[in-house]
């Protein structure tokens, strides 16, 4: 565990308090709370960052391959009052701070097996949710059966669901200082700089060894700053303390994903032909999966949907050489689409929420999803995209997010697929694997050790409904 952001390597030693095993770390006289500490109130000298590190001597070995360590549920206490700081103390000395409950006992459908709950005693003094009358402590949760909380933006994660490129995780922890840190571009690349040391010091990765970075400041109402402060000009959002408690599991199902059955239409534009949007439709929804933290396997961009607007501007100019303007016309090119994002859950009632959660976060302004998804993808492109440039924003504004529903189960038509490849087979030269799905509706015939074509189509989703369907016309 760290407290503070380190920009460089040289001033590591001096910008960072850590504590490099919480697990055995004793405390005299309170061995349950082990306690991190520094002299500096300020909100960038006390972000803390949290890693949990599996070793690799255990988790590479062939019957670990499957096992992951996973973080449950996070929740932090934040407080002003030093006397209800101590009365939580002793609830947690006494085990009577927070309980574990039995999910596959109590929920069949929960995606986890435990669930890190607090008890009443605790919410009396710390609530999750603003009570009338009880100052100064608030509780938070960062992470819930392992989603983290998009709605306050008070933690982001340092590794994903996937091993992914790390470039994508230190600009994630840039914007994510930029925004807690007052939006300069100094706290864009401390927070970028920070994340790089932690990777490269601890060798970070989706499955045993992960890292997150978590706000210490809380938005107070100013009741309770004037209560505690006495003062009715203080202004200050930084807890004096903060406890941190997590649940992590040792887990099996790594990589095992749901099908996801709730999913939402967000409208997207980028100054792409549409063409360039079907060439490089896996890549921007990825890319927007990683940004947004959701499921690679749930999002797609639905080919369908695609609708190029092409503007011209007329510019003119005088030369010296001569009297007469020359007009010059800029071709101005973007594609409206649709991202198709689906939200797995085996309760459909747990994805309606999360799916409304991610709704919310998006549609807020200055919202740090949105940031993160448009950096990625825009970062993805460029790779890809020849004098691609930059947008500002991605998500299209005119169009609202309908409200989620279910998606419908459909499954590929092998009967046709297998009538098409067959005959084409015996014609060509070489052999062509043909697929058809249902997300988008398209047909790919790649050809080996060359580039893959894709066609559109408007055949059925079920199939072909015509005998031209089976030409692929």
């Amino acid at each position: 565990m760290f407290l503070g952001l380190a920009g460089n390597e040289s001033s590591f030693a001096t910008s960072v308090v850590q504590s490099l095993d919480f697990t055995r770390r004793p405390v005299p006289g309170n061995a349950l709370m082990p306690v991190l500490e520094r002299d500096i109130s300020s909100a960038a000298s006390n972000v803390m960052t949290m890693l949990v590190k599996g070793n690799a001597a255990l988790f590479e070995n062939e019957f670990a391959k499957e096992y992951t360590l996973a973080v449950e549920d996070m929740i932090s206490l934040h407080f002003l009052n030093d006397e209800k700081r101590m009365l939580v103390e002793e609830l947690f000395a006494k085990g009577l701070a927070f309980a574990t409950q039995n999910m596959l006992e109590n929920d069949p459908n929960s995606r986890t097996s435990m669930k890190l709950v607090p008890t009443a005693a605790l919410l009396a003094y710390c609530p999750l949710q603003t009570m009338r009358g009880m100052y100064g402590c608030n509780a938070r949760r960062e992470i819930q059966q392992r989603t983290i909380d998009t709605r306050t933006d008070s933690i982001i994660s340092l590794t994903m669901r996937n091993n992914e490129d790390a470039h994508f995780a230190h600009t994630r922890a840039g914007l994510w200082s930029q925004m807690l840190l007052g939006g300069s571009e100094y706290a864009r690349q401390l927070g970028y700089n920070h994340s790089k040391i932690m990777f490269e010091q601890n060798d970070l990765n989706a499955r045993y060894r992960k890292g997150f970075m978590i706000s210490p400041t809380i938005p107070w109402r100013q009741a309770e700053i004037d209560a505690e402060s006495g003062r009715v000009d203080s202004i200050f959002d930084l807890s004096q303390h903060m406890i941190t408690t997590v649940l992590i599991s040792l887990d099996t199902n790594y990589g095992q994903l749901f099908e996801a059955n709730i999913e939402i239409t967000i409208p997207s534009i980028l100054p792409l032909t549409r063409q360039q949007v079907i060439d490089h439709q896996f890549a921007i929804a990825h890319a927007y999966a990683l940004g947004a933290n959701l499921d690679t396997s749930n999002i797609y961009v639905d080919v369908n949907s695609i609708v190029e607007n092409t503007d011209r501007v007329v510019q003119s100019r005088n030369l010296l050489q001569s009297d007469s303007a020359v007009e010059t016309q800029l071709v101005l090119t973007e594609s409206e689409f649709d991202i198709i994002t689906g939200f797995a859950s085996a309760a459909e009632v747990d994805a309606l929420q999360e799916a409304n959660s991610f709704i919310a976060s998006i549609q807020a302004p200055n919202s740090l999803v949105s940031q993160l998804a448009l950096t990625t993808v825009n970062t993805a492109l460029a790779r890809k995209v020849q004098y691609y440039s930059m947008p500002r924003s991605m998500f299209n504004r005119q169009r609202g997010i309908d409200k989620p529903r279910n998606r419908q189960a459909c499954y590929d038509d092998t009967t046709w697929e297998m009538a098409v490849i067959r005959p084409r087979n015996a014609s060509d030269t070489q052999d062509i694997t043909g697929f058809v799905g249902c997300q988008g509706r398209r047909i790919g015939l790649p050809f080996p050790n060359t580039t893959a074509k894709v066609w559109d189509t408007a055949m059925h989703i079920r199939g072909p409904m015509q005998d031209s369907d089976f030409f692929l016309d």
